[in-house]
Formats: C-alpha cells, sequence, structure tokens
C-alpha cells in the first residue's frame, strides 16, 4: 500500500507539471536548470552545473535531458526569445534568467562561492540611475548582499559589463572611487581560470560599509549551515 500511495502521488506530480498545473511559466524555481559545455557533451564526459550549484556527471546529464525539454542558450547569436526589455520591466525575465546562468553560474562578486538560485539579476549601470535598463547586456547575477552593496560611495562597490577582450560580455567588479583593475569572480568558471583577471583579495563589502562597517565578506557567512 505504502509503494502504490508514493506510486500515485508521483504520477499526480508528473501529471501536474506535464499540464502546466503550477499557472504559467515565468518562474525557475520547479524546473532543474542546467549548464554545460557543447565540447563535454559531445564527448559524454565532464561535469554539468544546476541552479543550485550541484554537479552532475554528464551521463546522468544524458538520462535526465531524455524526458526533458531543453532550453538552449547560444552566445552573440542568442535565441529569439525577448531579452532586452529597456525600461519597460525592472525585474528580469525567465529567458533573461536562464541566459544569466548559463552565462554567470553564480554570484559575480569576487570570492563568492554562492550558486546562482542565490542570487539576483543586478543591473549595471543601476536601475534607478539615468541609462539603467533590463537588458541582457546590462544584467549580471550577484546575491542580494553584494547587490545591495553597489554605490558611489567609499566603501562600496562599482560593476560593468566587460566590453572587450577575451571575458567580454561578463560582469566585473571593482571598489569605487578607485582605478583599480576591473574584477571577476572564478569560482564558478574553473576551466575558464586562464583567462580570468587577477583575483581581488578583497571581496565585496558588506553594504552598511559607507556608514563606517569595514567588515569585508569572503563569500562564506559565519552562520551559513552547511547540509551532507
Amino acid at each position: 500500500a505504502a509503494q502504490r500511495t508514493h506510486d500515485a502521488l508521483l504520477a499526480l506530480c508528473d501529471y501536474v507539471l506535464a499540464h502546466g498545473g503550477l499557472g504559467a511559466p515565468n518562474r525557475i524555481p520547479a524546473e532543474l536548470v542546467i549548464t554545460v559545455t557543447d565540447q563535454e557533451l559531445a564527448a559524454h564526459a565532464g561535469i554539468a552545473l544546476t541552479a543550485t550549484g550541484t554537479r552532475i556527471p554528464i551521463g546522468e546529464l544524458v538520462r535526465l535531458a531524455a524526458d526533458a525539454v531543453p532550453h538552449l542558450a547560444v552566445f552573440r547569436n542568442h535565441t529569439s526569445e525577448v531579452l532586452y526589455q529597456g525600461r519597460a520591466a525592472r525585474f528580469a525575465s525567465k529567458a533573461q534568467r536562464l541566459a544569466l546562468f548559463a552565462r554567470d553560474r553564480g554570484c559575480t562578486a569576487p570570492g563568492c562561492d554562492r550558486p546562482f538560485a542565490q542570487t539576483q539579476a543586478h543591473h549595471a549601470p543601476d536601475w534607478i540611475t539615468p541609462g539603467g535598463r533590463t537588458d541582457i547586456d546590462a544584467l549580471g547575477a550577484a546575491r542580494g548582499r553584494h547587490n545591495r552593496a553597489v554605490g558611489t560611495n567609499r566603501g562600496q562597490w562599482e560593476t560593468t559589463i566587460l566590453t572587450d577582450g577575451p571575458d567580454a560580455g561578463r560582469m566585473a567588479w571593482r571598489p569605487a572611487t578607485t582605478d583599480q583593475p576591473w574584477r571577476l569572480n572564478p569560482i564558478h568558471h574553473p576551466g575558464q581560470a586562464k583567462n580570468l583577471h587577477p583575483p581581488n583579495p578583497h571581496p565585496p563589502a558588506r553594504a552598511d560599509a559607507a556608514a563606517g562597517d569595514t567588515t569585508r565578506l569572503t563569500g562564506r557567512d559565519p552562520d551559513r549551515r552547511v547540509a551532507s
């Protein structure tokens, strides 16, 4: 009886998901989102990454993808889904969030290891400033604390989307009011480390640093719980 009850619940969940029973598909949480390179997929070797930071062997990904509906992210010549909203909307769309995951994989702030599922779509330039827009070439993934640490005052950070070089299209950070080099976060792109800028010895500060708090973030919270 317990097994039949389990099977019935599983069948019900499959039916609801397959028939859009959770409402309009404008959010990511009910979906399994995975990024992988075409080279690894073709070779059936390597590791894929989910939006929550879980690593999946390519063999397992192929098995999962057999019953999945893929969302292909092709850079430069991308799909026809709307990725440029200008000032028509402040919040990133589902298509934009998927594109950000494919590009950033996690928080872009130097030294932060938070996975993409724990990030927000950060505007560069900021939405409230002149020129702020919700376009894919003006957005980057950033956890809430780092998102709020961006500003123009001493102790805050400024961000930009690089427009040239091997890292074009990536979001970079540097302390505000300085001329330090722009920094990238290599944590979520281990295979691209050779192309990244030098690591930043000072990760983004807390949002209240401008008020006199000089505590620095290391990308890991002391009260963060780790589940095995």
